[in-house]
């Protein structure tokens, strides 16, 4: 039996605007357990980085939260600014988005991982800096004591976001949330952060929240995968059943709004529309205006549910998930295309 280490409960949050209380995240429920990685996909504007901030309790004083989050079995709403601040970089650390805009130009990349664990750590500053070397070593940054003295712009992308890393491991967190890793970053520095990532994992038990708006990158380190669209969980499962037959049409459509190798003279599928500001959310699904395969019946409020066939673990908010039969990217034990993707069979209205 696997141990919960975080737990998320009925998540809603809202901002007080001047017209008002505005809805950002809507009954958001998740788990993360131990040693294990779970995916968080959406478009942007889909509440991901809005729900690692709610863990993470960096939300502007504006913003009300109801739920429970509950880290260890202990509820994180309810903890002072001062014990969140303790529990921030040792239980729960945070890789930001852009290290371009997350490190402090004026400190040298040292000194801002130092302070991380003096601030956690009774060490002194020779130690701190000690350890701050070996991190940097851990997560591949070449001539670690020399990069330790730079400052962030002396550093190429991939090792600002190598350096973020070790910042948020320098702590030794027991979860770590990784709010898309590998922003900004070619392909090859991207494959060598996820691989740093899956063995950073593997190797000290860290369990890792990964958020993402790539399902190839998802795919490649989790295990489950939780989708959020418009500040709401839209499909929750394995990482194999929503490679094999995603139960949301706007899961699907994620999947196949990705470029493949090797399809030429076809042209990109892609979901029309945006996502809703959340202010302007549709009645019911929210998903409808963008769907095609919307009905009447699709106008009302929809709960997440589990799917009819998907197993115990496949939790679905699409009111025609039992009758929809969407393309994945792994069809039959093989990568699907165009030529072998299962037929979405059922018609819109």
């Amino acid at each position: 039996m696997t141990e919960t280490l975080l737990d998320v409960r009925n998540l809603s949050l809202y901002l007080d605007t001047p017209d008002g209380d505005v809805q950002i995240l809507d009954d958001v429920s998740f788990t993360v357990e131990r040693s294990t990685t779970v995916g968080m996909i959406g478009e942007s504007g889909s509440g991901k980085s809005m729900t690692a901030l709610a863990v993470l309790g960096l939300l502007p004083p504006r913003a009300r939260v109801t739920g429970e989050i509950r880290f260890r079995g202990t509820d994180l709403l309810a903890m002072s600014r001062a014990e969140l601040a303790r529990l921030r970089g040792t239980g729960i650390s945070m890789i930001f988005q852009e290290p371009m805009t997350a490190l402090d130009p004026v400190f040298t990349i040292g000194q801002q991982i130092s302070q991380v664990l003096r601030s956690h750590r009774r060490v002194t500053r020779r130690e701190a800096r000690e350890k701050t070397i070996e991190m940097l070593d851990a997560v591949g940054i070449p001539d670690p004591a020399r990069r330790s003295g730079e400052y962030p712009h002396q550093l190429s992308g991939g090792m600002r976001q190598r350096a973020m890393i070790a910042m948020a491991l320098i702590g030794e967190p027991e979860l770590l949330i990784a709010d898309e890793p590998t922003t900004a970053v070619d392909i090859t520095i991207q494959a060598q952060l996820l691989d740093l990532l899956e063995t950073l994992g593997r190797e000290r038990g860290t369990s890792i929240m990964l958020i993402s708006h790539d399902i190839g990158v998802v795919a490649e380190l989790c295990r489950r995968v939780v989708v959020l669209y418009a500040g709401q969980v839209v499909e929750a499962t394995t990482t194999d059943a929503l490679l094999e037959r995603p139960g949301h049409p706007y899961t699907s459509g994620l999947m196949w709004a990705v470029p493949r190798l090797g399809t030429r003279r076809q042209r990109l599928h892609a979901i029309r529309g945006r996502v809703p500001q959340p202010d302007q959310l549709p009645t019911g699904c929210r998903f409808r205006p963008r769907c095609d395969f919307a009905v009447p019946e699709c106008a009302e409020p929809i709960a997440l549910a589990p799917v009819g066939d998907g197993g115990p673990e496949h939790d679905v908010r699409c009111r025609r998930a039992d009758e929809l039969d969407l393309p994945g990217l792994v069809h039959d034990g093989a990568e699907a295309t165009v030529e072998n993707a299962p037929v979405v069979q059922g018609s819109g209205s």
